[in-house]
């Protein structure tokens, strides 16, 4: 093959083969682009992953100056999806800078042993003037949030701490506010959707709204506006602040899983997981009864179900929260970060109409009474809640509230299309024989490292997209403890959307090795850039045979540039060097 037919062939494959995000569960495209791309923010996109150490209660704040700051009307109305909420924010341009930039880094989260701790945030409040619906509210707290494929340089995710810098002040009695900036979901319309329909169902969960975004007049767009899941959220729908609750972010109730729940309430005692885990263990239906209000737990499993939630807790130990009710010392389970609902045709990979990768769900699968449970509720929802035509109005209804601001058609008509196959799947499962639970529980998604990787190379922008010509690249690497030198090969720099890449390509015998780099624009520029595999990401490709590309490492690394000129032409020299770990899907 000449070399600018293999530099075409190259170009055409790797941008094919990873212009998308993929579904952990059966691999297909999800949407969106390759820096977007992820297990789902915990907070799927919503999570946060808390962080460490115990949170701090919101004041008990009901007054101030005699005057009552709680107004529960003016609260419902805000969370009304009926209305967008116009949100200007203004701060120092260092510090929006400075904000958006944070970030995290997928092997802070998944290399080594992931397992031990809960994630931790990385992102710090910023003094920020916060006006809602033209009425200013004074000095606030603001800071990024986000988590793994929620994650953005130029549009991130925002949490908003009232009073930050200014004891005891609400916004309608409100201490926080959420934004997520949802960018795996083109539709804008999920988060909201499906909190609505949790809620119809039975399960509590947060009000959503949406918010028009302006940060120091610049337009950031639709947020979903989604209500904080805290000790006042925790008094609104259990009648006591001091309810516990904790996030779960890649979590179980079983050895190995249970120390990745993050408490959000005071009364999250770690401790008070244990016999959870024990009676999930136990198995019989006396003791998951005792310790779950298993009635609210098929509520939940059901509607994650019938939403397709493939990122939720049921299909992949994800976005959920665990709640303990003080009235019952019963555990009961909330959603949280559904963005990516309604987004798959084949959530569970084939098995479609029941989670069973929770141990949880496993444990009450293997019971009677919780497959009679399951298949009830099932009915129930099916008969009384899921009313597929009511429920594809309000989808367009939504639609055409952010219309002025966001426009996403084809993509809202696709998920009306899937929402209106779910409960086909649902009653075709139904009619069949009860499914076996597998015997083997999902393994960790930890990484292992593999080796190392060293590149020198130099090259001119536009030649990843052919309008300049490829450079040079040469280096070495190890794998699994033998080391290589890597064959003198091509280099290639461009810009593909928002996004701009640096690539190198080597012949390794009779196969090819592509180790490839991808940022947001603007930031290929002279210095050096650690590659954290969330906003800025490396991975090392291989392919023989004419068999396509595999994904078969993430590279932790820096990527040191010399030149960076972002012109067609202008020179991109440098050096990379990183960890090879094993890809967690």
């Amino acid at each position: 093959m000449a070399r600018a037919e293999l530099e075409h062939a190259l170009l055409v494959g790797v941008l094919a083969g990873l212009g998308g995000c993929v579904d952990p569960v059966e691999g297909k495209p999800l949407g969106g682009t390759v820096a977007e791309a992820g297990p789902g923010d915990s907070g799927g996109a919503d999570g946060d992953g808390g962080g460490a150490g115990s949170p701090t209660a919101d004041g008990e704040v009901e007054s101030v100056g005699g005057e009552s700051t709680v107004d529960l009307a003016a609260i419902a109305d805000f969370y009304d999806w009926h209305t967008v909420h116009e949100i200007e924010l203004e701060l120092a341009a260092a510090d929006w800078d400075a904000l958006r930039l944070q970030t995290r880094s997928m092997f802070d989260l998944l290399a080594g042993d992931c397992m031990a701790t809960a994630p931790t945030s990385p992102f710090t409040y910023f003094p920020a003037a916060l006006t809602v619906d033209g009425t200013p509210v004074g000095s606030v707290g603001l800071r990024k949030k986000g988590f793994i494929g929620s994650l953005s340089t130029t549009r991130p995710g925002l949490k908003v701490d009232i009073d930050q810098y200014v004891d005891d002040q609400r916004f309608l009695g409100l201490e926080k506010l959420v934004l997520n900036n949802t960018p795996q979901d083109s539709t804008m319309l999920r988060t909201c959707f499906a909190y609505a329909y949790f809620r119809d169902a039975g399960v509590p969960g947060p009000r959503c709204s949406f918010a028009h975004v302006t940060v120091n007049g610049v337009d950031m767009g639709i947020y979903a506006s989604v209500e904080a899941v805290d000790d006042h959220f925790a008094a609104r729908t259990f009648g006591d602040r001091a309810t516990p609750i904790f996030e779960g972010t890649l979590s179980d109730l079983r050895d190995g899983w249970m120390a990745t729940f993050d408490p959000d309430t005071p009364a999250a005692d770690p401790a008070l997981l244990a016999p959870l885990a024990a009676a999930v263990a136990d198995g019989s239906h006396a003791a998951l009864a005792a310790a779950f209000d298993t009635e609210a737990i098929a509520r939940f499993w059901v509607a994650e179900a019938l939403l397709a939630h493939w990122d939720g807790y049921g299909w992949n130990n994800n976005n959920f929260f665990l709640t303990i009710d003080p009235s019952d010392g019963k555990a009961r389970m909330l959603p949280w970060g559904p963005d990516a609902t309604l987004s798959s045709w084949h959530p569970g990979g084939g098995l479609d109409w029941i989670p069973l990768t929770g141990e949880l769900d496993r444990a009450l699968a293997r019971t009677e009474e919780g497959a009679a449970a399951y298949r009830s509720e099932a009915r129930r929802q099916l008969d009384e809640v899921w009313d597929e035509d009511a429920l594809v109005e309000r989808l367009y209804e939504m639609e055409a509230v952010i219309a002025p601001w966001h426009s996403a058609p084809e993509a809202v008509d696709d998920m009306a299309a899937l929402l209106r196959s779910r409960d086909d799947d649902m009653e075709g499962g139904l009619a069949g024989a009860w499914p076996r639970v597998p015997s083997t529980p999902r393994e960790p998604l930890c990484m292992r490292e593999l080796g190392t990787i060293d590149l020198a190379f130099s090259t001119a922008f536009g030649s990843a997209t052919g309008t300049a010509a490829g450079g040079s690249c040469t280096g070495r690497f190890s794998w699994e403890g033998t080391e290589y030198s890597l064959e003198p090969g091509g280099a290639y720099a461009g810009r593909d959307g928002g996004t701009e890449l640096l690539y190198c390509w080597h012949p390794f015998g009779s196969a090819q090795l592509l180790p490839y780099m991808t940022m947001p624009a603007g930031e290929l520029r002279p210095g050096e850039l650690a590659m954290d595999h969330t906003v800025h990401r490396s991975s090392l490709y291989y392919s023989e045979g004419g068999s396509g590309w595999n994904d078969i490492s993430w590279v932790e690394g820096t990527l040191s540039l010399d030149a960076a000129g972002t012109t067609t032409g202008a020179p991109v020299s440098g050096r990379f060097s990183g960890i090879l770990w094993e890809p967690a899907w």
